[in-house]
């Protein structure tokens, strides 16, 4: 593996487990698309906790690392875990005033792509 290569891959990991958070209409993204955003508005009926969690939610199987042809339930878990402390840690310390929920269900299913990270604010009632 090449210097590039590997500082290629250090900066999509410190971006998946440490991203800059993107603020819009009071709600707080990994990304955001507009176009995204106000379809899932619409058919979430506005609800904006929602909304987040819907456009933030990361499977944990799609951001392994490539070499990982077939990862273990052990290694889904222990990823999505320590992702879900990462996001957590950054959330708090980017919104300290802000309330956040970083979920991770860990016994929902027996398919290893179901298992998926996300979060979402309680947002006060509109």
């Amino acid at each position: 593996m090449t210097s590039e290569h590997y500082l290629a891959g250090l900066t999509a990991y410190r971006e998946l487990f440490w991203p800059d958070f993107i603020e819009r209409d009071g709600c707080v993204f990994l990304a955001f698309d507009e176009a995204r955003y106000q379809e899932w508005l619409r058919t979430l009926e506005g609800d904006r906790a929602r909304v987040e969690a819907m456009m933030n939610h990361r499977h944990i199987v799609d951001s392994l690392p490539q070499a990982v042809e077939e990862p273990s339930r052990d290694l889904v878990l222990a990823f999505g875990r320590l992702l879900r402390e990462a996001w957590d840690a950054k959330l708090q310390r980017d919104f300290p005033d802000r309330k956040f929920v970083v979920s991770f269900p860990e016994d929902h299913s027996d398919d290893l792509i179901d298992y998926e990270v996300t979060f979402w604010q309680e947002h006060e009632a509109t």
